[in-house]
């Protein structure tokens, strides 16, 4: 049984492993795959002071199961173990936690969990003062704003065992965004997740695995010609935010920036032309294969094919697109 690490592009690096062989595109889906977690709402606010019932956000999982298009329809359902660490050593420590700390269990064991600010603030405190403590600081400048520090990052962590390929992890930077300091200080600003407003094969809407006949794109022949593939993003998805940094003069200077929208595409039956786009290509294309696979009976195949936009800061969306692969032209066709 192989272990995988899979890290969430939220505020991280991506590093997208188990794609299949050395030679298949990182957007084939062939096997078992975490494609993101999504968190609503994308941050939270971190005052020890004055925490809110409110102060919760649930994390939900989007991977590819190869149960959903046939494959390994035998094989157990995952199981899901969710936790987190309050302060992680990152990519250079294998996204563990800072010594002497340890990951806490978030219960859950489904595909999605909820992380209760309210509930876990003392764990937080407690782990801040134990870090503290150990590196000799005051544990109260930790989640003091300052220039440079805006948010407390939290790493979520999610174990996925799956039979195919074993066990797969993938961490998520929840940002806990810090309140600023004096009376007549505003709220601070927390990230929103850009939202994806439609998704359309072949200028058809994107059919889901659940509304396979509700007037969407449905089917498509073998060897037909490369279906268009398109997403529409609501207004405003490309946030403008504050960075703050010290400069060479010792003093702290703030700089106005916009989010950099990064689409992901992925399908499990073909090829798409662009694994990866922005927000000035808002378009993709598909390219299905001309016969279907050997070992594949019956007249027609599962097809999913997804996107997920990242903001870079945490934010994320996905959609997705299920239909039919057929064995004639006859048969395929948009739903009534």
């Amino acid at each position: 049984m192989r272990a995988h690490l899979v890290t969430s592009c939220f505020g991280l690096t991506a590093l997208l492993v188990g794609c299949g062989s050395d030679f298949d595109p990182k957007s084939l889906l062939n096997k078992y795959r975490i494609l993101a977690i999504e968190a609503d709402p994308a941050e939270l606010v971190f005052d020890p002071q004055n925490p809110t019932a409110e102060a919760s956000t649930t994390l939900t999982l989007v991977d590819f199961d190869p149960a959903s298009v046939g494959l390994d329809p035998d094989v157990e359902p995952p199981k899901y173990r969710w936790s987190y660490c309050t302060i992680s050593m990152g990519s250079a420590g294998e996204f563990a936690c800072l010594d002497p700390l340890e990951d806490h269990p978030l219960g859950g064991t489904g595909p999605s969990v909820v992380f209760d600010l309210g509930l876990e603030l003392p764990v937080i405190l407690a782990d801040l003062n134990e870090f503290a403590a150990t590196a000799g600081v005051d544990p109260s400048s930790l989640a003091e704003p300052r220039c440079g520090l805006s948010s407390l990052p939290v790493q979520i962590r999610l174990e996925v065992d799956h039979a195919s390929v074993g066990t797969v992890t993938t961490v998520k930077t929840l940002n806990l965004r810090l309140p600023p300091q004096g009376e007549t200080a505003e709220a601070p600003k927390v990230n929103q997740n850009p939202k994806i407003t439609g998704f359309t094969v072949a200028g058809k809407d994107a059919c889901t695995a659940d509304t396979l006949a509700d007037g969407c794109f449905v089917a498509a022949p073998v060897g037909s010609p490369t279906l268009d593939l398109k997403v529409e993003i609501a207004d405003g998805g490309a946030e403008s935010y504050e960075v703050s940094s010290v400069d060479s003069a010792g003093d702290c200077v703030t700089e106005t920036k916009t989010e950099t929208l990064f689409y992901s595409w992925y399908t499990s039956v073909g090829e798409v032309k662009f694994g990866v786009t922005n927000a000035e290509t808002l378009e993709n294309q598909l390219k299905l294969p001309k016969s279907f696979p050997e070992d594949r009976t019956g007249p027609t195949m599962p097809v999913r094919v997804f996107v997920v936009v990242r903001d870079g800061r945490g934010g994320v969306d996905t959609r997705e697109a299920a239909f039919q692969l057929t064995e004639t032209p006859e048969s395929a066709s948009p739903s009534p």
